[in-house]
């Protein structure tokens, strides 16, 4: 019998996949809890100048915020939807907090996950090749980054050789299954990533790997007119679909032009690290991906739970892995922590089938074809 797997990958594997070279720094990619640490020694000029002005909005509540970007994204959020942007030559300091908190994201993601090792010897490539052989493969992620895409591409590349029946099993940018996607234009040349280079399997058709981003990805982008308020900046208008990127890294910078005289920017599609996601669920690049990921929760019988600790904050995402499980056998969980398996246990209602300690402990247990 071949099982329908479902893959959910968290951040924990884009933190474990982090190994320091000459192209990757010593910090790795940031957690909620450490990501202002981490920012300040990458980017210090930008993080000493948001911190300034974050301090002066919110003196009164500063000592608490910097612990969590999801706590500092939150309070700016509610703030800046709360009060109607500011016309003229003054600008609203929650609206531009949360739009210069997107960018420090991008930023920083960019400098710690691109030019991640995904060779054949790596442990990510062969997690993810274990899988794809293991059967019917839906990846569900919550990342921001490209690591999963580098992977796949990379694979298939491999495959076109090796075994060329299954040279399909990444298509870019179909992989991800949009339903409102507008196109995919090539990435610029980077200033700090001088090897920035197309993904290689490049098609809109929807077969092979399925890879569902659930709070978008870096490499989308909506498009922002000058008039636009801070919510649409943030988060694209909701209506419109979304381009997409073929770089395997964050750019650093993403393009702007001039359309009959009026400036035209693209900015990350992404929903911001908020507890209540909720209200970015019925928008054009999320709905059909959400739908989707519940039909294949509902067929999987086997799920593999990578890195992703089932925050308590995030109840949409819980809610949907709890809600669409009516085939599943068997749950798997890489994480080096016992208490996400309690946590696995609340959410499903069953123990944990098996915990594995490792990316390397869960591959030598069920990999195949090595």
């Amino acid at each position: 019998m071949e099982h329908k797997t479902v893959l959910i990958v968290g951040a924990g594997i884009t933190r474990a996949s982090h190994k320091p070279s000459l192209r990757i720094p010593d910090l790795p990619p940031p957690l909620d809890r450490d990501f202002f640490r981490i920012t300040s020694k990458l980017h210090s000029t930008d993080y000493r100048e948001f911190v300034s002005n974050l301090k002066r909005v919110y003196w009164h509540d500063f000592d608490n915020l910097l612990s969590s970007l999801e706590l500092t994204f939150s309070t700016i959020w509610e703030k800046a939807i709360e009060i109607p942007d500011w016309r003229g030559s003054q600008k609203n300091p929650h609206s531009d907090l949360a739009i210069k908190l997107v960018e420090l994201i991008r930023r920083v993601l960019a400098q710690t996950s691109n030019e991640m090792d995904v060779s054949e010897n790596s442990e990510i490539y062969r997690l993810f090749r274990g899988e794809i052989f293991f059967g019917d493969l839906t990846i569900i992620t919550f990342n921001y980054d490209l690591l999963i895409e580098c992977v796949l591409d990379r694979i298939a590349s491999d495959f076109k050789v090796q075994y060329p029946h299954l040279s399909t099993v990444f298509c870019y940018p179909g992989c991800y299954r949009l339903t409102k996607m507008i196109g995919s234009f090539p990435g610029h040349q980077s200033h700090e990533f001088e090897s920035d280079k197309p993904f290689v399997n490049e098609s809109k058709d929807h077969k092979g790997v399925e890879l569902l981003k659930l709070h978008g990805s870096l490499n989308w982008a909506h498009l922002v007119l000058e008039e636009d308020d801070m919510r649409q900046r943030v988060t694209g208008r909701g209506f419109g679909g979304v381009y997409v990127v073929n770089s395997k890294n964050i750019l650093w910078n993403l393009p702007q032009w001039i359309n009959k005289g009026n400036l035209e920017t693209l900015a990350p599609a992404i929903i911001p690290p908020i507890p209540k996601k909720s209200q970015f669920l019925d928008m054009a690049a999320y709905d059909g991906v959400w739908k989707l990921a519940a039909r294949r929760l509902n067929e999987a019988t086997r799920i593999t739970i990578a890195g992703y600790s089932f925050p308590p904050t995030d109840l949409e995402a819980c809610n949907l892995l709890k809600d669409n499980s009516s085939n599943l056998i068997y749950i798997n969980v890489i994480n080096p922590d016992e208490s996400v398996c309690e946590r696995v246990k609340r959410v499903y209602g069953r123990k944990v089938s098996e915990q594995f300690y490792s990316i390397s402990e869960y591959v030598h247990r069920f990999s195949r074809d090595f």
